[in-house]
């Protein structure tokens, strides 16, 4: 049931490829998004993540991406995999 949906993010303020704003994630009701992160903030050193909000975190709660509530946050030069089911109708935004 449902499609699987990846999608590579990338950090890095001083790369004109960086992806931020990240890509728009379209997905139907039942699809597994899996979305990478890699955290190249390496000249300020900062921690990183992305908040889904108004996504449900059933039983997902560890992939939410409030840093220092759910999450710690990814350190530069890491990468962090958020894996979880679209559960929902709606439209939502990152931040």
């Amino acid at each position: 049931m449902g499609m699987q949906h990846t999608i590579f993010i990338s950090f890095d303020p001083a790369d004109d490829s960086s992806t931020i704003p990240g890509p728009t994630l379209f997905a139907d009701w039942g699809d597994t998004v899996t979305v990478h992160v890699t955290n190249n903030l390496v000249d300020s050193q900062n921690g990183t993540s992305i908040h889904w909000h108004g996504i449900r975190q059933n039983h997902t709660n560890d992939q939410d991406g409030v840093v220092s509530i759910t999450q710690c946050p990814t350190a530069p030069q890491n990468t962090l995999t958020y894996t979880w089911r679209a559960t929902q109708v709606s439209e939502h935004y990152l931040s």
